[in-house]
């Protein structure tokens, strides 16, 4: 190497022993700013999706239970109906019963 060659080696190796640590300290320590950020930002990505599938997953259950409210109500008038029904078949029972004893006479 020619002796300005040396010049400038010798004054990086210098530079190096003194500031490279600092210099690597700093590197690293925005490397992993940058990285908290982006993972932040990921997680409220994440947040924001799950916040917007339990919006959906409740309007699903407020459906359902209407749904389930109208089944009743169905079931209820099904069951009154066939209450009546089974009444009105008692009833043409007894009518048939005495019908028959009316003829067996």
């Amino acid at each position: 190497m020619s002796k300005w060659g040396d010049v400038y080696w010798n004054d990086f190796k210098s530079f190096g022993r003194k500031y490279g640590l600092v210099i690597v300290v700093v590197v690293g320590c925005m490397a992993l700013i940058q990285y908290a950020k982006v993972l932040a930002n990921a997680k409220n990505d994440y947040i924001q999706e799950l916040e917007q599938y339990n919006k959906l997953l409740e309007s699903e259950k407020i459906e359902m239970l209407e749904a389930f409210d109208e089944l009743l109500e169905v079931e209820i008038q099904l069951s009154e109906e066939c209450e009546r029904l089974e009444d009105e078949n008692q009833i043409l029972g007894s009518y048939l019963a005495e019908y028959e004893i009316q003829y067996e006479q």
